[in-house]
C-alpha cells in the first residue's frame, strides 16, 4: 500500500514539474512529460489497485495541452489508448465486460475524426486494431449487433474485413436460432420438444450468453418448465444461472427494482426449491431496498430457522450420515427443532392480528410463506401456484420433514407426535413407482428393487434406512426365512453402503436387527437339520432291534467308538461332549457345499456313526459296558453323578443344556 501512495505521489510530482497551473488552457500552453507518463504506465502491475492507478494516470495525462495532430497529440493519443486499452484487459478479466467495452470505445472515438491524418494514426496505433477487435468480440457476447455495424461504418481505407465478415455469421446465426427459439415456445406445452429448445438456447448462448433479451426468454422458458416439474432441481439451478448473468453482466442497464426482484427471485429458488441458504441473496436484495417486504420475510425466516437446522450434508450426505457426524455435533438439539417447527406458539415471522389468529405452528406457517413466494416466483406465468398440490411440499418442507423424521429417532419422548412425518417425508422422496414398489414390499414382501433403494440412499440416507425399519419391523423368523428374494435384497443394500463398519447409530441398530433375524434362521435350520438326524438314527435304531436280539456285552463288534469321536479312552464327559459337537459341527450340510450323491451318502454314514459313539460313550452304565467288552477298563471317577448317563441323566445326543450358546453363522 505504501509503494502505492508513492506512485500516486510520483504522478501528481510530474504534473507539478512539467505542468502549468492553468485556469484557461486554450491560452496556456501546458508542457507534459510523456515518456515519464510512459515509464510509470509501464510500472502499474495487475492488481486490486491497478484499476485506482490508470484511473490517476489518465487524469493526469488528459490535464495536459497538446496541439492537435501534433507530436505531441501524438504521442499523448498514442499513450491514453495504450493506458485505456490495459485498463480494458483489467476490467475483463474481473468479469467487467460492460466496463471493458466502454475503454475500447473510448479508443475508437479517439480516432473518430474522418480526415487522412486520423487514417494515418490508426495505422501506425497497434492498440486502435486491438481495440476494434475487443470492442466487436464483446459487443457480440451481448448480441449489439448494431454497435458492430456502426464500427465498421468508420471510412477506413484498410477496413479489416475478416473481422466484419466474421461478425456478419455471428450476427445470422444468432438471429436464426432466436427465431427457431420463438417458434418453438409459440406452440403449446404438450407439443413442445423440451430436448430441442434446450439445445437451440446453448447453440444461442454459445454466441451471445449475456443477451438480456434471450436470457429473460429462457428464464420465462424455464419457469413454464419448473411449473411441470416442481422437484426438478436441475431446472431451479439453470434458472439461477440465468438470473446471475443478468444481473451481474448487465447491471449497469437495469433499473435498482429491476436488480432487486432479480434478486428475490433467487433467494426464493434458493430457499425454497434448493432448501439452501439464502443469506447473501436476501442481504443484496435489502441493500437495495431496507423496506422490501417480501426479503425481509425471507429474511427473518432464515435467521430463525438457520440457528437450529443442522448442515444439510449432515443429513442428506451418505458418507457423512453414514460417519454419524450429526451424533457428534454438540450444536444440534433435535428437542429445540421439534418445539419451533410443532409446538412454538411464536411464529417465526411477524404476522398481523388476522394472521396471528390463523397461527397453529410454524410448520404450517411456513408452508404458507413457500406458497406465497412461489406465487411472487411465477406471476408472469400462467401457472396456478395457489391452487396446485404439487406446490405444497417444495424442498425446504421435504428437509423439515426428514429433519422431524431423524428427532423420532433421536428423541423417543416426541415420537408419536413426529412419526407421521416420517411417512410423509417418505412418501415425498419417492417417485411414484417407488411409491408402489415400497407398498408392495410391505403388503406382499415384494423385495423392493435395490436401484431404487440406492437412489433414496444417494439423496436421503435417513428415509432410506427409516424404509428398511419399516420393513424388518412387517418380517418376523418365518417370514424371513419365507421371502428369500427380500432377504437377499436387503443384505445387498447393508454390505453396499458398508453398514458394518457404520458409525451412526440409527444405522447400526437396524443392521443389528436384520442380523438378529438372519442368526435366528441359521439356528432353526440347524436345530431342525439336527432333529432330522436323530430321528434317522432312531429309526435306524428300531430297525436294527427289530432284526437282531439285543446286544450282549461283547457284542459291539470291531467298532472303535473313541477313534470314532477321535478322543482317547481316558477322555471325561466333557471332553467326549466337546468332540461331538466339532465333529457335528464339521459335517453339517451346510459346511459342506455342493456334494455328491456319493459323497452326502459318506457323510450320512458318517453321522450316524457318530451319534452312535456318542449314544455309547456318554451313557456311563453303556460305556462301562462298552469298555469291558473291549477288555479295557476305565477310573469310575472319570464319570460323574448326573452328567449325560450317569445318574438323572438321559443319555440324550442332542440335549445341548440351558447354558449352550454355540454360534451357528455357518
Amino acid at each position: 500500500m505504501l509503494a502505492d501512495i508513492l506512485f500516486i505521489f510520483y504522478v501528481y510530482l510530474v504534473q507539478l514539474v512539467y505542468c502549468q497551473d492553468a485556469v484557461d488552457l486554450d491560452t496556456v500552453d501546458l508542457r507534459c512529460d510523456y515518456d515519464a507518463f510512459e515509464v510509470a504506465l509501464r510500472e502499474i502491475k495487475y492488481d486490486k489497485e491497478a484499476s485506482t492507478m490508470y484511473n490517476v494516470l489518465l487524469e493526469n495525462i488528459q490535464k495536459c495541452n497538446a496541439e492537435k495532430y501534433s507530436n505531441e497529440y501524438v504521442k499523448k493519443i498514442k499513450l491514453i489508448n495504450e493506458l485505456l486499452y490495459k485498463h480494458g484487459l483489467l476490467e475483463l478479466s474481473n468479469g467487467q465486460e460492460l466496463k471493458s467495452l466502454r475503454k475500447f470505445q473510448e479508443i475508437i472515438n479517439n480516432y473518430s475524426d474522418i480526415n487522412d491524418t486520423t487514417e494515418s494514426l490508426r495505422e501506425s496505433d497497434p492498440y486502435f486494431t486491438l481495440a476494434k477487435e475487443r470492442y466487436s468480440n464483446i459487443n457480440s457476447l451481448f448480441g449489439n449487433w448494431e454497435s458492430i455495424d456502426a464500427l465498421f461504418s468508420l471510412n477506413t481505407k484498410r477496413e479489416d474485413r475478416n473481422l466484419k465478415d466474421q461478425s456478419k455469421i455471428k450476427e445470422l446465426t444468432y438471429k436464426n436460432l432466436l427465431n427457431e427459439v420463438e417458434n418453438n415456445l409459440s406452440q403449446q406445452n404438450e407439443q413442445r420438444n423440451s430436448e430441442k429448445i434446450d439445445q437451440l438456447f446453448n447453440e444461442l448462448f454459445q454466441i451471445s450468453p449475456f443477451n438480456i433479451k434471450s436470457r429473460y426468454l429462457h428464464i420465462n422458458y424455464l419457469l413454464a418448465e419448473l411449473g411441470e416439474s416442481i422437484d426438478d432441481l436441475s431446472i431451479s439451478y439453470d434458472l439461477i444461472k440465468s438470473y446471475q448473468i443478468i444481473i451481474e453482466k448487465n447491471s449497469l442497464s437495469l433499473s435498482l427494482n429491476e436488480r432487486r426482484d432479480i434478486r428475490l427471485n433467487i433467494a426464493i429458488i434458493q430457499t425454497f426449491l434448493l432448501g439452501v441458504d439464502s443469506s447473501r441473496t436476501i442481504k443484496s436484495c435489502l441493500q437495495l431496498d431496507m423496506d422490501f417486504q417480501p426479503c425481509k420475510m425471507i429474511f427473518s425466516l432464515q435467521s430463525k430457522i438457520n440457528k437450529i437446522n443442522p448442515h444439510r450434508s449432515l443429513l442428506l450426505d451418505s458418507d457423512e450420515y453414514k460417519s454419524g457426524s450429526y451424533n457428534d455435533n454438540s450444536n444440534i438439539n433435535w428437542n429445540q427443532i421439534i418445539k419451533l417447527y410443532l409446538l412454538d406458539k411464536k411464529p417465526v415471522i411477524k404476522l398481523n392480528n388476522e394472521e396471528k389468529k390463523e397461527f397453529e405452528n410454524n410448520y404450517k406457517l411456513i408452508q404458507k410463506i413457500s406458497k406465497v413466494m412461489l406465487i411472487i416466483l411465477f406471476e408472469n406465468t400462467n401457472i396456478d401456484v395457489l391452487n396446485s398440490d404439487k406446490f405444497n411440499d417444495v424442498e425446504l418442507i421435504k428437509y423439515i420433514d426428514a429433519l422431524l423424521c431423524q428427532s423420532s429417532t433421536e428423541d423417543p419422548d416426541y415420537k408419536k407426535l413426529t412419526n407421521p412425518y416420517c411417512k410423509k417425508a417418505l412418501k415425498n422422496v419417492m417417485t411414484k413407482s417407488q411409491w408402489t414398489n415400497f407398498g408392495k414390499t410391505l403388503k406382499n414382501y415384494e423385495p423392493f428393487p435395490i436401484d431404487e433403494l440406492r437412489n433414496i440412499w444417494n439423496n436421503y440416507p435417513h428415509l432410506a434406512i427409516h424404509a428398511i425399519e419399516v420393513i424388518l419391523k412387517k418380517l418376523d423368523n418365518d417370514k424371513f426365512k419365507k421371502y428369500g428374494e427380500l432377504r437377499d435384497e436387503l443384505k445387498r443394500f447393508f454390505d453396499e453402503i458398508g453398514a458394518r463398519e457404520a458409525n451412526n447409530q440409527f444405522i447400526k441398530k437396524q443392521y443389528e436387527n436384520f442380523e438378529e433375524l438372519q442368526k435366528n434362521m441359521y439356528q432353526n435350520a440347524h436345530n431342525q437339520q439336527q432333529r432330522q438326524y436323530q430321528h434317522q438314527y432312531q429309526q435306524q435304531q428300531q430297525q436294527q432291534q427289530q432284526h437282531q436280539p439285543p446286544p450282549q456285552h461283547g457284542e459291539f463288534g470291531n467298532k472303535d467308538f473313541y477313534k470314532v469321536l477321535s478322543i482317547p479312552t481316558s477322555a471325561t464327559d466333557k471332553e467326549i461332549r466337546k468332540a461331538y459337537l466339532l465333529l457335528t459341527k464339521k459335517y453339517h450340510p451346510d459346511k459342506q457345499g455342493q456334494l455328491s450323491p456319493k459323497q452326502q451318502a459318506k457323510n450320512h454314514a458318517k453321522m450316524i456313526a457318530i451319534n452312535e459313539a456318542y449314544e455309547i460313550l456318554s451313557d456311563e452304565n453303556k460305556r462301562r459296558d462298552y469298555d469291558n467288552s473291549r477288555g479295557g477298563s476305565r477310573n469310575p471317577s472319570q464319570g460323574r453323578p448326573g452328567g449325560p448317563g450317569g445318574p438323572g441323566g438321559q443319555g440324550n445326543p442332542f440335549d445341548f443344556g440351558n447354558n449352550f450358546n454355540f454360534n451357528f453363522r455357518f
